[in-house]
Order: structure tokens, then C-alpha cells, then sequence
């Protein structure tokens, strides 16, 4: 949890670059003589415009080389246990390979009503398992027992903030494609890095079952 925190608040720092290099004069500058004030131009210009990002812009698209080592070496860029690892290796320089020891899943059971199922290997051991993750990720699950005996109003604040963020990413044009591609995982990691610090219990699996849990709640209240 410590190494994603650190890798989102890297990716956090690394947008900010992004955005500081498109406002700046140089850049504006370099496109203006390329297209001017044009709101269309050729495919030639683009080509142009292209080499200026690259001179300009860190490559904020970094997800698509990632791809791009896992295509190289016959290995699936959808298998996500391949990808961490060359992302730890990239970021982190580690050089094992390890099997994940669980797989934590809400699922839709058949009654409809959300699920938390817990997938172990051969190789999984009880002190592998998050049970401060999992037990945050069971308050939210319809017949826990726990649920009405009182109402946490720093988890309900929490909640809010998380949710809060998440509309404010969902909104903003600099989601890469990169983060589309990784799905939940980036905004996730997005809002660990912005508000990680004032609640250390949230994760990446937590995060997501607090959005699917309560967007629909606020954004009904946006709309009222």
C-alpha cells in the first residue's frame, strides 16, 4: 500500500509538470507559429505539433511503453499481475517477480446485493490476507452486522471526500489514456495521493467500493 501511495503521489507530481509545461510561454509559442490561432489544421501540422509535445511535455503516456515492453516479449498487456511488476521494476527496481498472494472482488450476487469475495492460491498464507482492508471493505456489504449501531461521521466525511474527488477527476481533461485504460485503478491511486495522508486506512479496493457504494447518492443531490 505504501509503494502505490508513493507511485500516485509520483503520477500526481508528473501532471503537474505536464500542466506547468502546456501553460508555459515556450510551448504556446512554438505551437502558435505551427497553427496560429487555427481551431483546424492538416495532418502535416499535427505531425509538427506531435514533435512539439515531445520536446515540450513529459510523456504523461507512459502506460502505452508498458504495453509496449509486455507486446515485445509475447506477454499480455491485460494481465495485470505482468504489468505491476514492470511498473515495479520500471519505478521501483524490483527484480523478483512475485505471484499475488489474494485477489479481493465485490461482486453482484444473485439476490443482486453485493458480495465480497476473497480468491486464495495454493501459496496463500492467513497473514498474507488485508484484514484491515477487508474489514473496511465489509461495512459496506447489505447484512453486515455492525452497519446501524452507530453512525461514524469521520467515515461518512471520508466518504463524501472520496466521492467529491472522484466527479472532480471524472470531469477533467487531463485523464490520459493511460487512465482509461487502467480502469478504476488510476483514480483510485489519483485520490490516495490527494487525500491518502488525512485517511491512511483507504486502498485502492476500498476507494472503488466507497465510489460504487455512494456516486449515485450524490450525484441524485447534484441534480436536485
Amino acid at each position: 500500500m505504501r509503494r502505490d501511495r508513493a507511485f500516485a503521489a509520483w503520477h500526481k507530481k508528473l501532471q503537474n509538470a505536464w500542466t506547468e509545461a502546456v501553460k508555459s510561454d515556450a510551448y504556446r509559442n512554438a505551437r502558435a507559429k505551427v497553427i496560429g490561432k487555427k481551431q483546424n489544421w492538416s495532418r502535416k501540422e499535427q505531425d509538427r505539433l506531435d514533435k512539439i509535445d515531445q520536446k515540450f511535455l513529459p510523456p504523461i503516456n507512459y502506460g502505452d511503453k508498458l504495453n509496449q515492453i509486455l507486446l515485445k516479449f509475447d506477454l499480455d498487456p491485460e494481465n495485470r499481475s505482468h504489468k505491476d511488476w514492470i511498473r515495479n521494476y520500471l519505478f521501483f527496481g524490483e527484480r523478483n517477480f512475485t505471484r499475488p498472494s489474494y485477489k479481493l472482488r465485490v461482486v453482484t450476487g444473485k439476490d443482486g446485493r453485493p458480495e465480497l469475495w476473497v480468491r486464495f492460491f495454493g501459496h496463500t498464507s492467513v497473514a498474507d490476507l488485508p484484514m484491515r482492508e477487508i474489514r473496511e471493505i465489509q461495512k459496506f456489504l447489505p447484512d453486515y452486522k455492525g452497519k446501524n449501531r452507530r453512525k461514524d461521521k469521520r467515515v461518512a466525511k471520508r466518504n463524501k471526500e472520496v466521492v467529491d474527488e472522484y466527479f472532480r477527476l471524472k470531469k477533467s481533461p487531463r485523464l490520459t489514456s493511460y487512465d482509461r485504460s487502467e480502469k478504476g485503478n488510476s483514480i483510485a491511486n489519483k485520490i490516495i495521493a490527494k487525500i491518502g495522508k488525512k485517511y491512511p486506512e483507504l486502498t485502492s479496493g476500498l476507494v472503488k467500493v466507497v465510489i460504487a457504494k455512494n456516486k449515485n447518492k450524490e450525484k441524485h443531490k447534484e441534480q436536485i
